[in-house]
């Protein structure tokens, strides 16, 4: 799209109270690390007049970017492409020579969005939001098509 900027977001709070709605809770387990989203990076798409598009949050590990959340505010605009597209220089400027991606069982337009891109499922973690649950017991249990939410996917 043209006249969109991929920046830093300004307004964290915003996005941890867009997550909190969406997932249920201000923090996410990545791996075995617990994160309060506001200290993850962040990015957003915007528009020339600052209109927030998508957004991501991504930690690095070593090597390795792990993009924790995607997330586009208008699905079907291509914004989380543009969004993806857009970090990648990013994360290579942070030496990263590897990008991961999580989700969960019920995520299936992650799934798809990031297959599309790319990316190959590589580890599922059967349980693992079970049994993260005692340290993020506001994570929701039911996700998209009604589908229990269990275990994550890499």
């Amino acid at each position: 799209m043209i006249g969109t900027s991929v920046l830093p977001v300004g307004d964290r709070q915003t996005i941890v109270d867009m997550m909190v709605d969406l997932w249920g809770t201000s923090q996410m387990m990545v791996g075995s690390h617990l994160y309060e989203i506001s200290t993850l990076d962040m990015h957003g798409l915007y528009t020339a007049d600052k209109q927030l598009l998508a957004f991501a949050n991504w930690t690095q590990r070593g090597q390795a970017v792990v993009l924790c959340a995607m997330h586009a505010l208008v699905p079907g605009q291509s914004h989380a492409r543009q969004l993806l597209e857009g970090l990648l220089p990013i994360f290579r400027q942070t030496g990263a020579g590897k990008v991961r991606a999580i989700t969960t069982n019920d995520n299936m337009s992650a799934l798809i969005f990031y297959q599309r891109f790319g990316f190959r499922l590589s580890t599922l973690y059967v349980g693992a939001i079970d049994a993260y649950r005692p340290w993020v017991p506001l994570a929701r249990e039911v996700g998209e098509y009604g589908i229990p939410i269990h275990d994550v996917i890499e």
